[in-house]
């Protein structure tokens, strides 16, 4: 069983952006390159990535990875909120790991050096749910143990993540971190454009 995997959520439809945000360019690659960067250079295994829409474009994109990462297509992601890709990544990953970083599709801006705490945190105290906070703010990933699997798996498609961490409040283990980065995602052409202009070389 390998120790930490990785699940990148993608299935968003991107609406206020226009088009969609995991292939918006981001350096010199894609937003969901470059999160695939982050989780293969972490060593994360397996690395999973829930689609949804866009998702002819999405695959191709993923193709070029070959074995590298296991791609799961969400069919419901008009109709359900991302919990349910979060389960779907969950579900292929039942006893393969010891627990899973959930990432957000469009985060690249997340830090090679934040992803290696979280998972030094796991090893260390093998937390059963890990988030960076940034000024008392939750951020993303996440890390959730194995123990938890049959719990996210058995939650109706309805709730959503805020609701399931909430009832394990008492569980996590908050890694305080300096960098607003984990709360940034891209919402909107002006989220991006503001995050791009950012971004560290």
């Amino acid at each position: 069983m390998n120790d930490i995997a990785a699940v990148i959520l993608a299935a968003g439809r991107s609406t206020r952006m226009g088009s969609s945000k995991m292939l918006l360019p981001w350096k010199d690659k894609t937003v969901l390159d470059s999160v695939i960067d982050l989780a293969e250079s972490a060593g994360l295994n397996p690395i999973v990535v829930v689609t949804g829409a866009f998702h002819d474009d999405i695959h191709l994109l993923l193709s070029k990875y070959f074995k590298r990462i296991e791609e799961i297509h969400n069919p419901s992601y008009a109709q359900l909120e991302m919990f349910h890709s979060i389960k779907l990544g969950v579900e292929s990953l039942v006893q393969r790991c010891g627990a899973a970083i959930i990432f957000l599709g469009d985060q690249p801006q997340i830090e090679t050096e934040l992803i290696d705490d979280l998972i030094s945190r796991f090893n260390e105290k093998k937390s059963r749910v890990i988030i960076p906070s940034f000024q008392m703010h939750r951020g993303h990933p996440i890390v959730i143990h194995q123990d938890l699997f049959p719990e996210i798996l058995a939650t109706p498609d309805d709730k959503n993540l805020k609701s399931f961490l909430n009832l394990h409040s008492s569980e996590i283990d908050y890694v305080v971190v300096n960098t607003s980065s984990v709360l940034q995602d891209m919402d909107s052409p002006e989220d991006y454009h503001r995050l791009k202009n950012n971004q560290k070389e």
